[in-house]
């Protein structure tokens, strides 16, 4: 919505940009412009009185990547970045009294060409996608590039680092590659596989097509459109398999809101020389997913109440503040159950974490297939301390008593340790309650572990130890 001319004013507060690489470190030497937008005008607003409106604001960072633009009027303006040797960003909003930070991608080039290994000619509108692992190991996609009629393709601002090339075309199973830091692209070839399966997906429930099923086959993947149709090309053959003879293509269709769904189908074979025939297969029903529950039991398997769990897509750092809001919460019950009424609709892993105070924070992978999941929570204090009576290195025993388990008798967990020359021990995972250091020919310490650590130690004699 246009801002009121009369209501422009200018704002107090400057709009701050600073530009960091991926590794963090300051990026100097960029053009950073701002352009004013969302300003109507009128007999009453002149275009030079909305600073960057005329002509956008520009700035070069100096060493410390950090630039001021002010004073601005009280307007949305747009942030563009550019320079050598980065990936340019555009379409960044930002306002005055605001601190922006803006990361930017080494643009290291990747030129090459795509061929047909059997006949050596270009494969054009092959979709090349390159791939890399960010700062938290995760996959991050750094770009893509369709070849042109001579197979060749251009992917700017991939990085420095090394990188997956993943490239699909048209009958032809997909390819990947991994290229090593500063390796070019190169020559890639491609082995043509002329069979394919076409079907539509349904939901099972209302007899819907399901759009946006990801489908995976035998080095190739599609995705249905609106109608729940798709058709996966250039299925490869397994290893040993002659091309005329008959394979099962293991197909496997994810969607955010549904059971995955795996089956088999008979692909027959194909002449080596004819065109690429795709199988018709009969209709696909999908189970739509509408709850997940689970328990949360202690070291020992017994319920705990009260715990926190934490429904979020996978590479989430629910420690975060605000994470909590973002993200499916939950609260068990008295006996240790919870219950999620809906799921995220996210393409790839769930991670369910547990945080119960005095335990470590329990994370499990939830795939498309689990409806019902059980979390175990582990010890989770960390004790360290300076062990009477002895000097050097030795070895000492820490004892841990849980709750009485099914036939009502008092869980036992022992577990090895051994002080360093100054006579201390360190443990991890320890659970609340009272626990027992015990020093072979030596005494006992007996330690209340609470949320804080250990308190209200006392020694006891060997004999005591029972």
């Amino acid at each position: 919505m246009a801002a009121d001319p009369r209501s422009i004013s200018q704002h107090p507060e400057p709009l701050r940009v600073l530009l960091l690489d991926e590794q963090g470190r300051p990026v100097s030497a960029a053009r950073v412009s701002a352009e004013a937008r969302q300003v109507s005008l009128d007999d009453s607003l002149q275009l030079g009185d909305v600073p960057g409106l005329l002509a956008p604001l520009v700035e070069v960072t100096p060493s410390d990547g950090e630039v001021t633009f002010g004073p601005l009027a009280d307007v949305a303006y747009r942030i563009s970045v550019a320079r050598e040797g980065f990936v340019g960003r555009t379409g960044i909003d930002g306002r005055p009294g605001e601190d922006l930070i803006i990361t930017l991608r080494e643009g290291r080039v990747l030129r090459g060409q795509i061929i047909d290994s059997d006949t050596a000619t270009p494969i054009p509108d092959a979709l090349v996608r390159v791939s890399g692992i960010d700062w938290n190991h995760r996959e991050i996609t750094r770009g893509a590039a369709s070849t042109d009629a001579n197979g060749v393709f251009l992917v700017e601002g991939v990085g420095d680092h090394g990188v997956e090339i993943r490239v699909s075309a048209p009958w032809y199973p997909t390819f990947k590659v991994e290229l090593p830091a500063e390796a070019p692209a190169s020559v890639l070839a491609m082995s043509r596989s002329p069979r394919g399966v076409s079907a539509r997906i349904l939901d099972e429930h209302t007899g819907e097509p399901v759009e946006g099923v990801r489908i995976y086959a035998l080095g190739v993947e599609a995705v249905t459109d609106t109608e729940g149709r798709f058709l996966i090309t250039g299925i490869s053959l397994p290893e040993g398999a002659a091309p005329a003879e008959t394979v099962m293509a293991p197909l496997r269709c994810e969607h955010p809101a549904y059971v995955t769904r795996k089956l088999d189908v008979p692909v027959p074979g194909v002449i080596p020389d004819g065109e690429g025939h795709a199988v018709e297969v009969d209709v696909i029903g999908m189970e739509p997913r509408s709850a997940l529950e689970g328990v949360l039991v202690d070291p020992d398997g017994l319920p705990v109440a009260d715990g926190l769990v934490v429904l979020a897509p996978a590479g989430s750092n629910v420690a975060v503040p605000g994470a909590l809001r973002q993200n499916h919460t939950a609260r068990t019950g008295l006996d240790g159950r919870f219950q999620f009424e809906t799921i995220p609709e996210f393409r790839g892993p769930l991670h369910l974490t547990a945080l119960v105070p005095g335990y470590a924070a329990a994370l499990r992978v939830i795939g498309n297939e689990e409806a019902r999941v059980s979390v175990r929570l582990d010890y989770g204090l960390d004790l360290s301390l300076a062990v009477p009576g002895t000097s050097g290195e030795r070895m000492v025993v820490l004892e841990e008593r849980g709750g009485a388990n099914i036939g009502g008798q008092t869980t036992i967990r022992r577990r090895p340790g051994h002080t360093d020359r100054q006579g201390r021990v360190a443990f991890t995972q320890v659970r609340r309650g009272r626990v027992r250091i015990i020093v072979p020919g030596g005494g006992v310490m007996n330690l209340d572990m609470g949320p804080n650590g250990a308190s209200a130690i006392h020694v006891e004699s060997q004999a005591s130890t029972g």
